[in-house]
């Protein structure tokens, strides 16, 4: 952790991150494709609406940020945890580099990988999976270190079970877990760091995970055509223009669905199943102790909330100033 904080979040911009949707796969759909859950139909880890084969079925595979910014002329690398599911030797398109977990992977003596369309298998006593990302993520990045590169590292860290490299491996390892809903379980370590981005300095401007794919085909000089997400250029300054969203959009469909907005100051969630909401204000109240839903005085927010988070195809962004 002191490595990531000095070399990272001191020489970084903070920003105010959430994930979009709290699920592995559909937040992992999320960061491939710029998109929301309700619009790329990843719903679930597996099965229908889940899994990497439902994935690949829908051919969103065939156009993601990989594709994007490898025709933009840039030599890409996926390295770790793709999509639950995975099974094969099967490589989507867009990579130039190809290595990542299949099978169960959640086993104590050993772990599987497809290294450019070969099976793998690594002994865990001898290849911590971590360390063996990071080392190939290295070894791609010095290999093209004179033409323009993307490298996506999807460590396995924090999903259990843990396999640490030895028992005080936590001294240098953060682990983050974005596992329910509701403020704590969608925020999320958001840091940016590179020319022309504000150094050591923390940002109000509200980002997601699909925001990501915008960003960086905009820095590689690839489309940036049909994304939900926005592109954090604006706001690397550290600046928040007038024109940035003022609410971002979280949602989760399986199990207990539910819908969230949050802005500057506002956290609203609203339960499609029940019909039951919450809404905190997260300056009075920054630990959700009292919802105000039931506030004679907050109901046409609550109102213009609820309009918001149930239309079928929202805007990214907005104009509210809640």
């Amino acid at each position: 952790m002191p490595k990531t904080m000095s070399w990272l979040v001191e020489k970084g911009l903070r920003l105010k991150g959430y994930v979009n949707d709290p699920l592995c796969t559909p937040s992992r759909a999320d960061i491939l494709t710029g998109k929301y859950t309700h619009n790329h139909g990843m719903t679930k880890n597996e099965g229908v609406g889940g899994g990497e084969d439902y994935f690949r079925a829908q051919r969103l595979d065939q156009d993601t940020i990989a594709t994007r910014i490898k025709a933009a002329d840039y030599r890409t690398a996926y390295i770790g945890k793709y999509m639950n599911e995975y099974q094969g030797t099967y490589i989507p398109p867009g990579w130039n580099r190809w290595f990542a977990m299949v099978g169960d992977y959640s086993k104590e003596s050993s772990y599987t990988v497809n290294s450019d369309g070969t099976l793998r298998t690594f002994n865990r006593a001898e290849h911590n999976e971590t360390m063996e990302f990071w080392q190939r993520a290295e070894t791609f990045v010095r290999a093209n270190k004179d033409v323009p590169w993307f490298c996506h590292v999807g460590v396995h860290s924090p999903h259990g079970p843990y396999y640490p490299l030895h028992p005080h491996a936590f001294d240098n390892i953060s682990l983050y877990n974005t596992p329910g809903r509701g403020e704590e379980d969608t925020r999320t370590p958001f840091v940016v760091r590179g020319p022309g981005v504000l150094q050591g300095a923390n940002s109000p401007a509200l980002v997601g995970l699909i925001d990501l794919p915008p960003t960086l085909c905009e820095l590689a000089g690839a489309s940036t055509d049909g994304f939900d997400g926005w592109s954090l250029i604006p706001v690397m300054d550290g600046s928040v223009p007038d024109t940035w969203r003022k609410y971002l959009y979280i949602e989760h469909v399986p199990g207990d669905q539910f819908r969230m907005l949050r802005t500057n100051r506002y956290v609203y969630v609203e339960y499609p199943q029940t019909n039951e909401r919450e809404l905190y204000d997260m300056i009075a109240d920054p630990y959700q102790m009292e919802s105000q839903h039931r506030d004679p005085d907050k109901q046409a927010l609550v109102s213009e909330f609820s309009t918001t988070a149930c239309c079928d195809d929202i805007e990214p962004g907005g104009v509210m100033d809640a």
